[in-house]
């Protein structure tokens, strides 16, 4: 976690009369909460001439990062790596700016730098085309579920072989499984390890898929993740999937996942969601490829980062037991449920009487103890108190606007 001086800027923000909403507390304490305008400023204000300015400039290179002010981030993250051009820390973030941008080539750069050479290959499959291209001016389209419980799936084309594809905002890349990949033609390059599902290590490689189709949509150059999808197979209702649709391709777009209407929209990126009555607005930030955060609250805890992943159903929300500590739940005690998309765990149930996220709220729910995966607590260099889930989202239509960085929220009349 950042280390920076505890009582910095304390006086002068006293001084400044400025007031918040939550208690005062050190810098690297109100970037670890996901307070990240209020540790902006804080850093901001570190001169340069203090020892820990090229701490300051990543942090807010960082946090320009996830609230996807891509520009700010460059100037920063550059700036902070002249200051010490071993910070390997900028060098990963600088990487994952370049992904973003659909500068594969800049990735490939910096991820051998790293020493990163697996995760390189993917992006070196592309040389210096750029990814996710469409033909200009292609409208918003709308691809209607093949279903809707107990997750929502569409059917897609990949280099003109049709599959069944979950959408799952706890994904990154598009997840092809091998054998389709296979017979569809992709091509792939590097190896190596991951967790698509259940908890459990499986081989991995990249691919580079030459055309994505849904309904009348072409996306061409399309990065993949090549992996079996075995455990995704109970939220098919028994039919065969051939992958899953993530955050990486859904943030290329204005994209909503309307529950309700049993569909997902595209909308072109530069056409940002219109706000209107009954819409509830949520900020939340992205950090790397697809952990959309923002912050909610569980019964009478404190407010605190939530992961937004729109898989595993039948629940509304699951969490660490320092998040039930904290909202002073007791953590039940596990026994063997059957889930949805992981599988089996040592999971029960516990009552929830209000959950929010931002300003959405819901009463009398049910929240999961037992399949929050406890390295995500920490290991993104913010604290994550919880993952919401499909369930929590069923009610309402939920429009990402990568733009914004708000979901925008509405629940049919």
């Amino acid at each position: 976690m950042l280390w920076i001086l505890a009582g910095l800027l304390a006086a002068s923000w006293a001084a400044a009369g400025l007031a918040y909403a939550e208690p005062y507390a050190p810098p690297e304490i109100l970037f670890d909460s996901g307070r990240f305008a209020e540790a902006r400023a804080a850093f901001e204000s570190v001169p340069q001439t203090a020892p820990n300015y090229q701490v300051a400039l990543r942090t807010l290179g960082t946090i320009a990062l996830y609230e996807n002010r891509l520009d700010d981030a460059d100037r920063l993250l550059r700036a902070a790596l002249a200051r010490d051009p071993k910070d390997m820390q900028s060098m990963g973030l600088l990487a994952e700016l370049a992904n973003r941008q659909g500068k594969f080539a800049d990735a490939t750069v910096w991820l051998n730098k790293l020493g990163k050479s697996d995760r390189a290959a993917e992006f070196a499959l592309f040389g210096n085309s750029t990814p996710y291209r469409m033909p200009a001016g292609s409208p918003t389209t709308a691809v209607a579920f093949t279903q809707t419980d107990p997750l929502p799936a569409v059917t897609a084309k990949i280099n003109g072989h049709e599959g069944l594809f979950l959408i799952d905002t706890g994904a990154g890349e598009v997840v092809l499984d091998p054998d389709f990949a296979i017979s569809a033609g992709v091509q792939m390059a590097g190896k190596g390890q991951g967790t698509p599902a259940a908890g459990k290590t499986a081989a991995l490689s990249f691919g580079r898929i030459a055309k994505l189709s849904l309904s009348s949509l072409d996306i061409e150059d399309v990065p993949a993740v090549i992996t079996s999808v075995e455990g995704f197979s109970t939220a098919t209702t028994g039919k065969k999937i051939a992958g899953v649709i993530g955050t990486e391709l859904l943030s290329r777009f204005v994209t909503t996942i309307d529950y309700p209407g049993g569909k997902l929209v595209l909308a072109p990126r530069d056409k940002p969601a219109p706000m209107s009555a009954g819409v509830v607005a949520v900020p939340f930030t992205l950090v790397g490829d697809h952990f959309l955060l923002a912050r909610g609250k569980l019964d009478d805890g404190k407010k605190q980062l939530f992961m937004v992943d729109t898989s595993l159903t039948g629940f509304a929300f699951t969490a660490p037991a320092s998040t039930l500590d904290d909202s002073k739940i007791p953590p039940p005690k596990p026994g063997d449920i059957k889930l949805n998309v992981a599988g089996h765990a040592r999971v029960a149930s516990f009552p929830i009487a209000t959950l929010s996220l931002g300003n959405l709220q819901q009463q009398k729910l049910i929240g999961l103890y037992g399949p929050f995966p406890l390295p995500l607590e920490e290991m993104l260099g913010v604290h994550v108190g919880g993952i919401v889930t499909h369930t929590f989202f069923r009610p309402y239509a939920i429009t990402f606007d990568f733009g914004q960085m708000k979901l925008l929220v509405r629940k049919p009349i």
